[in-house]
């Protein structure tokens, strides 16, 4: 990232507590990307569990720009669970910044390995193929693409070595 987080007037910081506020809140502002409740409550039931991180991006009055969930899923590996911000806060680098967070936090952990599912190619409209085409971009790599893990979609498979 060229600019420091103090030149684009966002914080990054481990969130405690509020969970379902928070990253619920965020993902729930998001209805072209987060449109089934049940997977939004999935989403902060695991930014609750043992083993997982959670960061958010806050501007300097406190507002909630955007959110990672990262949990250890074995001794090599932390699955990105889920990383969103909100659209008027987009193309500042806050997505960037999440990942590079969680890459560190990884490091820290003793794994090797990030990986994210997130939607594939395969069928995929305009907005599905910006969301692929900005994890290649963070340094993630295709494993594979699926097309029975979800329901009308395709999900790919991407992980990146830390």
């Amino acid at each position: 990232m060229n600019k420091s987080r103090r030149q684009l007037n966002f914080q990054i910081a481990t969130l405690e507590s509020s969970h379902d506020k928070v990253v619920g809140g965020i993902l729930r502002s998001e209805p072209d990307y987060f449109t089934w409740e049940p997977t939004i409550e999935k989403y902060c039931a695991e930014a609750k569990l043992p083993g997982s991180k959670t960061l958010v991006a806050r501007n300097w009055t406190g507002k909630e720009l955007g959110c990672i969930v990262g949990r250890i899923i074995n001794e090599n590996t932390v699955e990105l669970v889920v990383v969103a911000v909100r659209r008027e806060s987009r193309n500042i680098g806050i997505g960037s910044a999440l990942i590079e967070a969680i890459l560190h936090w990884t490091a820290a952990e003793g794994r090797k390995l990030v990986m994210h599912r997130t939607v594939g190619l395969k069928g995929s409209c305009p907005a599905d193929t910006m969301v692929y085409e900005f994890f290649k971009k963070q340094g993630f790599v295709a494993l594979d693409e699926y097309d029975f893990l979800w329901a009308d979609m395709s999900c790919a498979v991407m992980v990146q070595a830390v």
